[in-house]
């Protein structure tokens, strides 16, 4: 189980994150790859919500593996 220092630590170990900063993507090319609504990739990586259905299948269509996040969200950082 992954286990962080504090908060800030953990948003910023976010996958998605992770994996849109790797491949040089901003929020904005990713909601637009995607078709979401502008706050939506923002609000995945601050950890308020899940991609789910259609939004899920587009990411794991770039190379995203959803299951990264699904354990992400299950860490706990100790506050």
């Amino acid at each position: 189980m992954l286990i962080f220092e504090d908060q800030k630590q953990w948003r910023e170990a976010n996958p998605l994150k992770v994996f849109r900063t790797t491949k040089n993507l901003s929020q904005k090319e990713v909601t637009e790859l995607l078709g979401v609504g502008q706050n939506v990739v923002g609000t995945w990586e601050k950890g308020r919500s899940t991609p789910t259905g259609e939004n899920a299948s587009k990411l794991i269509a770039l190379g995203f593996d959803i299951n990264l996040l699904i354990e992400w969200k299950k860490a706990k950082p100790l506050v």
